[in-house]
């Protein structure tokens, strides 16, 4: 279940979006349709007017913020409903995912990629129900194998996709770990995380680490965010692309989120954007994720990437998640 949060997009973000011309009852059967293949607004079963106030909220407003294809906002949907172990929605949103085009190998890596961030048992909960829906399909199992790395290459391969997203960051946050194992802590990350996961096919780098950023938004891991949105930005996702993302995953603990980041860390963005003339939006509502990124100084980090794309991360990267973190 999502919760309504309110987000002040920039100009950049405003151009950007398709005009449509659907009010969000049409737009909401549209998308029910093609995700679950009945009809929508029925006023039928136990609770015709919750459904109501949902479906229409959901798929008549959140699926319409962004640019994102259907089969992306299934993905995130299935990965966000992993992570929160609502396992009966996670069972319907994967058939629904399946209907709109993601392929069996694509959903079970989507999953998959959960494992680090949420733990084994969880994981292994929600590939049963995926595992379910493709049985119920008539898909055969096990899916065609997608790892790519030996035991002799793991670390290394691991070590280099985490280095070019996000450098020697980890083995500077470990160095103090108690006990002298803080490197030892780095390189289960960097082995397990990376080496195990990051380098499997069936999805691309840049399709992968949007999720990853959909799981840590869902777990309100803010200290993580930090570096991963840096990490999309790197791999070419935009700010608008993570806000739509953002609001595709909202839900309930999201609000509380919604209420931090204020204050200096906004002010800091400010400051940033003053040096480098780059524009910002107007001051807006708070948005749910992106928030403590502000106090921790990547927005600073931020304008200095390269991106590819006409424009400079400075006047888009910078607008965009100023307007996320203000109030």
């Amino acid at each position: 279940m999502f919760l309504l949060a309110v987000f002040t997009w920039p100009a950049a973000a405003q151009e950007g979006q398709k005009e449509d011309t659907m009010d969000r009852i049409e737009l909401c059967r549209k998308n029910y349709t093609a995700l679950f293949g009945g009809d929508a607004l029925t006023g039928t079963g136990t609770d015709p007017e919750l459904m109501d106030i949902l479906q229409k909220y959901i798929f008549g407003e959140v699926f319409a913020v962004g640019d994102l294809e259907l089969k992306t906002r299934e993905l995130i949907t299935c990965t966000v409903l992993s992570v929160m172990q609502t396992l009966p929605q996670l069972k319907a949103h994967a058939a629904a995912a399946l209907t709109v085009g993601v392929t069996p190998v694509e959903l079970r890596e989507a999953v998959y990629q959960c494992a680090p961030f949420v733990g084994f048992p969880k994981t292994l909960n929600a590939v049963s129900v995926v595992n379910e829906v493709f049985r119920e399909r008539g898909i055969s199992l096990p899916l065609e194998a997608q790892g790519t790395i030996t035991e002799a290459d793991r670390y290394r391969r691991g070590a280099t996709i985490q280095h070019r997203l996000y450098g020697d960051e980890a083995g500077q946050k470990t160095t103090y770990v108690p006990g002298g194992v803080g490197g030892d802590v780095a390189r289960l990350l960097t082995g397990f995380c990376f080496g195990d996961f990051y380098t499997r096919q069936g999805l691309d780098l840049k399709t992968r680490e949007l999720l990853v950023f959909c799981m840590l938004t869902t777990l309100e891991a803010d200290g993580l965010l930090r570096s991963h949105v840096s990490g999309n930005l790197e791999l070419g996702n935009t700010p608008e692309i993570l806000a739509a993302a953002v609001i595709q995953c909202i839900k309930p603990t999201l609000y509380r989120a919604a209420t931090r980041g204020k204050g200096a860390g906004c002010a800091k963005i400010g400051r940033s954007t003053a040096q480098t003339g780059a524009g910002v939006s107007k001051p807006g509502q708070q948005s749910p994720v992106v928030a403590d990124h502000c106090r921790s100084g990547t927005a600073g980090r931020i304008q200095r990437l390269p991106r590819r794309g006409d424009r400079g991360l400075d006047a888009v990267g910078t607008g965009c998640i100023d307007s996320l973190c203000r109030s």
